[in-house]
């Protein structure tokens, strides 16, 4: 799984999403998030946000998330939901600010930024992953021996250090769960749609 983290210019004054909220509350007219593309993760994540902190906030919408940091950066809009393998370096550099992780738990990149959930708004949670499918009709035994070297290679110290590396954490389900995840994932996500269209 790949954190994404709720994120301001280095020189906001908001300093918890909180203090975004009430930034965006006083604010004259709508205050702009920069966008990188409908469907998203991220893209619901800011819809999601919009709804449960109950602001007016507009989009500006680029061509995916690398293109609007050096906006961001220079303060043309005033937050982003950006992917951890984009943020990630300009949080480090200290030309973006982290508010909040959007991931469910704290990320191993930076533990001391805090979930959206301890921030105060956990409906906002949202998680980005990746899972190995196989064709249907796939026979047992090789599911098993794939799963089994996947358990294996995700527990390998080596592999968690180039997970962390590339913005991303290890996060081993077996076959069963893994299933359970994706049927519990698709519903959240449905009705997440449904909210962001009344």
């Amino acid at each position: 799984m790949s954190p994404s983290y709720f994120v301001v210019p280095a020189n906001s004054p908001a300093k918890s999403v909180k203090d975004f909220v009430a930034m965006a509350k006083k604010a004259p007219k709508p205050l702009q998030f920069g966008d990188g593309g409908s469907g998203s993760t991220q893209n619901m994540a800011n819809e999601m946000f919009k709804i449960v902190a109950d602001i007016p906030l507009e989009a500006v919408t680029y061509k995916g998330a690398p293109p609007m940091v050096p906006d961001l950066i220079n303060g043309a809009f005033s937050m982003a939901i950006l992917p951890s393998s984009v943020a990630y370096p300009h949080i480090k550099s200290g030309a973006i600010r982290a508010l909040a992780n959007i991931n469910s738990t704290r990320s191993a990149q930076l533990p001391d930024v805090p979930t959206i959930a301890e921030a105060g708004f956990p409906e906002v949670t949202a998680l980005s992953w990746y899972g190995f499918h196989v064709p249907a009709g796939t026979s047992p035994e090789v599911i098993r021996k794939l799963d089994t070297a996947l358990q294996k290679a995700t527990a390998a110290p080596e592999t968690k250090e180039r997970l962390v590396n590339a913005g991303g954490e290890g996060a081993y389900m077996n076959t069963a769960d893994f299933a359970a995840f994706i049927k519990a994932d698709a519903v959240r996500w449905e009705r997440v749609a449904k909210a962001i269209r009344k």
